[in-house]
């Protein structure tokens, strides 16, 4: 039998790039970062609040075609909280906003930990796909956790309509816990949705921007995917974030410059980088692919 073997890189067409994703497919991290540094796509800026600076007004300079990434939560929000300053400043952003709690999912709890009471804290928003008759809870309806009983493994739950629930999670399955945040949206910010949305034919992790919000929380986002129009209130969905600052992760698929906030760590030969290169246009204003920053 014939074996097939894929080396011929095609995404990439600027030939620098190619030869720098070639180094890093190979192992060649060292060879592959000082290629994109010669080539001026890598910079370093040791000093966090300049780079954070630096960044943020970059960023402001050409939104529609940057992504900035980020390492953990701290430099997530603090790069949030400079962008969103830096857009407002250059008038990208409305002055007017809306103060909503947000709903993000608690990463430090995992499948086992969700059957333990020990994992929750009062407070917790707990999402249930299935739902239990026997616990009087809907499917696809959400509880506050108002009080945690370790010892018993037991938890007692707020429902949306007042009443109280106390139950073993580890008898209920095909939960999310979520924490609340609060956010402050104005016209022209940048959202990400955090969970799937069916009925509004959204995806996990797809971006809009936000064109019409009230005082009351209505909202009608663009989505950048499809140019799609959504409205909804505020109160209703609650599973989004502001999508400056994203992790590597969740910005995997995006194709737009990067520019990353890590701080200096050692890279081990076995590690994989992928670069993601938007084709050169020659249209006005549109941005180039490029990676900078300190990692």
């Amino acid at each position: 039998m014939r074996v097939a073997k894929l080396d011929r890189i095609l995404r990439q067409k600027d030939e620098g790039l190619r030869k720098a994703v070639e180094a890093a497919t190979q192992g060649r991290i060292a060879e592959s970062l000082a290629l994109l540094k010669a080539q001026g796509r890598l910079h370093e800026i040791p000093n966090r609040a300049e780079r954070l600076g630096a960044m943020a007004r970059d960023f402001a300079a050409a939104p529609d075609s940057a992504l900035l990434l980020s390492p953990d939560n701290q430099s997530r929000h603090d790069l949030n909280a400079a962008t969103r300053a830096q857009l407002r400043h250059t008038g990208k952003l409305t002055e007017a906003s809306f103060d909503a709690s947000i709903l993000l999912p608690r990463q430090d709890v995992t499948g086992a930990d969700r059957q333990r009471a020990a994992s929750y804290r009062p407070g917790d928003t707990v999402w249930y796909r299935k739902g239990s008759s026997e616990k009087g809870i809907a499917a696809k309806s959400y509880t506050r956790v108002v009080a945690v009983d370790p010892e018993n493994n037991l938890l007692t739950v707020r429902k949306q309509n007042g009443g109280y629930r106390t139950y073993d999670p580890s008898r209920l399955h095909g939960v999310s816990v979520y924490q609340s945040a609060e956010r402050s949206f104005s016209v022209g910010d940048r959202i990400q949705f955090l969970q799937k949305w069916d009925a509004k034919g959204v995806n996990t992790r797809d971006r809009a921007t936000i064109t019409d919000l009230d005082r009351h929380g209505n909202i009608t986002v663009r989505t950048e995917e499809t140019g799609q129009t959504i409205r909804w209130n505020l109160s209703q969905n609650r599973h989004i974030d502001y999508a400056y600052a994203m992790t590597s992760y969740s910005a995997q698929a995006a194709t737009v410059r990067i520019l990353t906030s890590g701080q200096r760590v050692k890279i081990p030969s076995e590690t994989r980088l992928t670069f993601r290169h938007r084709e050169e246009r020659r249209d006005p204003g549109v941005g180039v692919g490029v990676v900078w920053g300190c990692i």
